[in-house]
């Protein structure tokens, strides 16, 4: 709890500080969560033993609303069908490549032009947060074909209500889990 203002450096700082780069997680509740970096703790995770890493009813009552009972919130049978449709989608040669050349395109009209920008003002910004925004707008113009312009900041106003709104469903979606545990009873 005391971290939870900086999560992502925490645990980073953990999984960092382990030999095998996989923590355990003890949650209130008697709960337990895994945090790895290790690829093959992530191949065993998510495609070879997945059935016994359960994210449970708990879970879902918390996310489903904002993640709907796709890939990210599904168990068992679900899971293996969201996961078939998931891999026969993004694994198509067509696709990768436009996801490539999509993000190629990106690099080369978008995100470096800012940086370049950035350093001649010799502004101080927060780079995770620009990369944050780079992200957002490939994934949203190669999942739903639509350029949103996130990395334009608020000279995109659509685009950044939208990552504004996405942030905020993501932080009350995750708080409602976290003090589900702490307030139980």
């Amino acid at each position: 709890m005391k971290n939870s203002h900086r999560f992502l450096e925490w645990a980073t700082e953990k999984i960092l500080s382990s030999p095998t780069n996989t923590v355990v997680l003890r949650l209130p509740g008697g709960l337990q969560g895994v945090m790895t970096a290790n690829p093959s703790c992530v191949e065993h995770i998510l495609k070879e033993n997945f059935e016994n890493y359960p994210k449970g009813d708990v879970f879902n009552t918390y996310f489903l609303d904002f993640f709907g009972g796709g890939l990210f919130t599904s168990d068992g049978e679900v899971w293996k069908v969201n996961r078939k449709v998931a891999n026969h989608a993004l694994n198509t040669k067509s696709y990768r490549n436009f996801m490539m050349d999509n993000v190629a395109l990106e690099l080369e009209t978008k995100l470096v032009p800012l940086l370049e920008t950035l350093s001649k003002t010799g502004e101080v910004f927060d780079f995770e947060h620009v990369l944050e925004r780079f992200g957002f707008d490939n994934v949203f113009k190669v999942a739903f074909g639509f350029e949103l312009g996130c990395l334009e900041g608020e000279g995109s106003v659509m685009g950044y209500e939208f990552l504004r709104a996405y942030e905020d469903a993501t932080k009350i979606s995750t708080l409602r889990y976290y003090f589900k545990f702490i307030y139980r009873n």
